[in-house]
Protein backbone atom coordinates (compact mmCIF):
# COMPACT_ATOMS: atom_id res chain seq x y z
CA UNK A 1 0.00 0.00 0.00
CA UNK A 2 1.16 3.33 -0.96
CA UNK A 3 0.50 6.56 0.78
CA UNK A 4 -1.54 9.08 -0.74
CA UNK A 5 0.27 11.89 -1.93
CA UNK A 6 -2.72 14.35 -1.79
CA UNK A 7 -3.14 17.49 0.69
CA UNK A 8 -5.93 18.56 2.36
CA UNK A 9 -5.72 21.60 -0.01
CA UNK A 10 -6.20 19.02 -3.36
CA UNK A 11 -9.45 17.57 -0.88
CA UNK A 12 -10.81 20.78 -0.97
CA UNK A 13 -10.13 22.48 -4.59
CA UNK A 14 -11.31 18.98 -5.84
CA UNK A 15 -14.75 18.82 -3.32
CA UNK A 16 -15.62 22.63 -4.79
CA UNK A 17 -15.29 21.49 -8.10
CA UNK A 18 -17.85 18.84 -7.96
CA UNK A 19 -19.96 20.52 -6.06
CA UNK A 20 -19.91 23.62 -8.88
CA UNK A 21 -20.58 20.65 -11.20
CA UNK A 22 -23.55 19.68 -8.88
CA UNK A 23 -25.13 23.11 -9.10
CA UNK A 24 -24.45 22.82 -12.98
CA UNK A 25 -26.32 19.49 -13.60
CA UNK A 26 -29.43 20.41 -11.08
CA UNK A 27 -29.77 24.09 -12.78
CA UNK A 28 -29.58 22.03 -16.23
CA UNK A 29 -31.65 19.58 -14.95
CA UNK A 30 -34.32 21.77 -13.53
CA UNK A 31 -34.67 24.48 -16.25
CA UNK A 32 -33.83 21.81 -18.97
CA UNK A 33 -37.42 21.68 -19.93
CA UNK A 34 -37.91 25.19 -20.58
CA UNK A 35 -34.60 25.77 -22.26
CA UNK A 36 -34.76 22.86 -24.65
CA UNK A 37 -37.59 24.57 -26.57
CA UNK A 38 -34.13 26.46 -28.06
CA UNK A 39 -31.02 24.97 -29.37
CA UNK A 40 -29.14 25.89 -26.83
CA UNK A 41 -31.45 24.66 -24.29
CA UNK A 42 -31.24 21.38 -26.17
CA UNK A 43 -27.73 21.04 -26.41
CA UNK A 44 -27.61 21.54 -22.78
CA UNK A 45 -29.44 19.08 -21.17
CA UNK A 46 -28.21 16.65 -24.10
CA UNK A 47 -24.61 17.12 -22.60
CA UNK A 48 -26.14 17.02 -19.05
CA UNK A 49 -26.65 13.35 -19.74
CA UNK A 50 -23.54 12.49 -21.83
CA UNK A 51 -21.43 14.26 -19.07
CA UNK A 52 -21.84 11.67 -16.08
CA UNK A 53 -19.41 8.87 -17.55
CA UNK A 54 -16.92 11.34 -18.53
CA UNK A 55 -16.97 13.14 -14.90
CA UNK A 56 -16.87 10.05 -13.49
CA UNK A 57 -13.70 8.81 -15.45
CA UNK A 58 -12.18 11.97 -14.84
CA UNK A 59 -13.03 12.25 -11.64
CA UNK A 60 -10.81 8.39 -11.09
CA UNK A 61 -8.37 9.20 -13.35
CA UNK A 62 -7.20 12.09 -11.47
CA UNK A 63 -7.20 10.42 -8.44
CA UNK A 64 -5.18 7.59 -9.87
CA UNK A 65 -2.45 10.16 -10.67
CA UNK A 66 -2.43 11.49 -7.77
CA UNK A 67 -1.42 8.30 -5.88
CA UNK A 68 -5.27 6.74 -4.85
CA UNK A 69 -5.80 3.50 -5.90
CA UNK A 70 -9.21 3.27 -7.72
CA UNK A 71 -8.14 -0.14 -9.21
CA UNK A 72 -7.36 -2.27 -6.07
CA UNK A 73 -10.05 -0.16 -3.89
CA UNK A 74 -13.67 -1.42 -5.78
CA UNK A 75 -15.84 0.33 -3.03
CA UNK A 76 -14.22 3.44 -4.63
CA UNK A 77 -14.79 2.68 -8.09
CA UNK A 78 -18.63 1.08 -7.16
CA UNK A 79 -19.26 4.69 -5.36
CA UNK A 80 -18.49 6.79 -8.81
CA UNK A 81 -20.49 3.88 -10.16
CA UNK A 82 -23.47 4.63 -8.03
CA UNK A 83 -23.39 8.43 -8.32
CA UNK A 84 -23.63 8.38 -12.03
CA UNK A 85 -26.00 5.87 -11.86
CA UNK A 86 -28.25 7.86 -9.61
CA UNK A 87 -28.15 10.82 -11.11
CA UNK A 88 -29.01 9.07 -14.39
CA UNK A 89 -32.29 7.64 -12.24
CA UNK A 90 -33.29 10.85 -11.43
CA UNK A 91 -32.99 12.46 -14.95
CA UNK A 92 -29.89 14.33 -14.14
CA UNK A 93 -31.21 16.37 -11.28
CA UNK A 94 -29.95 14.13 -8.40
CA UNK A 95 -25.97 14.62 -9.19
CA UNK A 96 -24.08 14.09 -6.57
CA UNK A 97 -20.33 14.22 -7.16
CA UNK A 98 -19.29 15.74 -3.65
CA UNK A 99 -20.76 13.24 -1.99
CA UNK A 100 -18.94 10.54 -3.56
CA UNK A 101 -15.52 12.98 -3.15
CA UNK A 102 -16.35 13.00 0.35
CA UNK A 103 -16.74 9.09 0.17
CA UNK A 104 -12.99 8.78 -1.15
CA UNK A 105 -11.10 11.59 0.88
CA UNK A 106 -12.79 9.35 3.90
CA UNK A 107 -11.08 5.96 2.38
CA UNK A 108 -8.23 7.32 1.84
CA UNK A 109 -7.56 9.05 5.44
CA UNK A 110 -8.96 5.80 6.74
CA UNK A 111 -6.18 4.10 4.33
CA UNK A 112 -3.55 6.49 5.62
CA UNK A 113 -4.06 5.84 8.86
CA UNK A 114 -3.55 2.33 8.66
CA UNK A 115 -0.42 2.94 6.50
CA UNK A 116 0.84 5.52 9.46
CA UNK A 117 0.34 2.71 11.99
CA UNK A 118 1.41 0.14 10.42
CA UNK A 119 4.76 2.06 9.62
CA UNK A 120 4.91 3.21 13.40
CA UNK A 121 4.34 -0.31 14.61
CA UNK A 122 7.45 -1.79 12.56
CA UNK A 123 9.64 1.62 13.66
CA UNK A 124 8.92 0.02 16.88
CA UNK A 125 9.12 -3.53 16.48
CA UNK A 126 12.84 -2.17 14.82
CA UNK A 127 13.92 -0.70 18.02
CA UNK A 128 13.30 -2.78 19.91
CA UNK A 129 14.71 -5.70 18.21
CA UNK A 130 16.44 -8.51 20.33
CA UNK A 131 20.17 -7.94 20.37
CA UNK A 132 21.98 -11.75 19.93
CA UNK A 133 23.80 -13.26 22.57
CA UNK A 134 27.09 -13.60 21.58
CA UNK A 135 29.12 -11.57 18.82
CA UNK A 136 28.80 -13.21 15.11
CA UNK A 137 32.43 -13.29 14.56
CA UNK A 138 34.08 -14.27 17.72
CA UNK A 139 31.83 -16.70 19.10
CA UNK A 140 31.94 -14.95 22.60
CA UNK A 141 29.11 -14.52 24.89
CA UNK A 142 27.74 -11.65 25.71
CA UNK A 143 27.63 -10.61 29.20
CA UNK A 144 23.72 -11.39 30.62
CA UNK A 145 22.32 -7.57 30.27
CA UNK A 146 19.84 -6.87 33.44
CA UNK A 147 16.27 -5.45 32.43
CA UNK A 148 16.58 -3.00 35.71
CA UNK A 149 19.89 -2.14 36.70
CA UNK A 150 18.14 -1.48 40.02
CA UNK A 151 17.26 -5.01 41.03
CA UNK A 152 21.25 -6.27 39.48
CA UNK A 153 22.77 -8.18 41.64
CA UNK A 154 26.64 -7.19 41.09
CA UNK A 155 29.54 -7.30 43.38
CA UNK A 156 31.64 -4.13 44.34
CA UNK A 157 34.78 -4.82 46.29
CA UNK A 158 33.37 -8.28 47.14
CA UNK A 159 30.64 -7.13 48.29
CA UNK A 160 27.37 -7.52 47.42
CA UNK A 161 24.58 -4.75 47.61
CA UNK A 162 21.47 -5.56 50.31
CA UNK A 163 18.38 -6.81 48.69
CA UNK A 164 15.03 -4.74 49.19
CA UNK A 165 12.99 -5.30 52.44
CA UNK A 166 15.55 -7.15 53.52
CA UNK A 167 16.09 -5.94 57.32
CA UNK A 168 20.20 -5.05 57.73
CA UNK A 169 21.51 -5.99 60.93
CA UNK A 170 22.47 -3.00 62.82
CA UNK A 171 26.90 -2.07 62.19
CA UNK A 172 27.64 -2.95 65.39
CA UNK A 173 30.05 -0.07 67.46
CA UNK A 174 33.42 -0.74 67.83
CA UNK A 175 34.43 -1.51 71.66
CA UNK A 176 37.46 -1.08 73.08
CA UNK A 177 38.48 -1.69 76.53
CA UNK A 178 40.09 1.73 76.69
CA UNK A 179 37.24 3.22 78.20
Amino acid sequence: MKKSTMGTAGWLVLGGIAAAIDVIQFLVGVFGAALSVFVVGAALVAANEVADPFIGAAIAGYLQVRGISMITHVNRLLSLLCVGGIDELTGGMASFWVVDIWYIYRTVKKENALIKAAEETQELLEQNARQPLHDPETGVRYPERSRNSEYQASNREGIRPPKKGVIQPRPQEEFSLAE
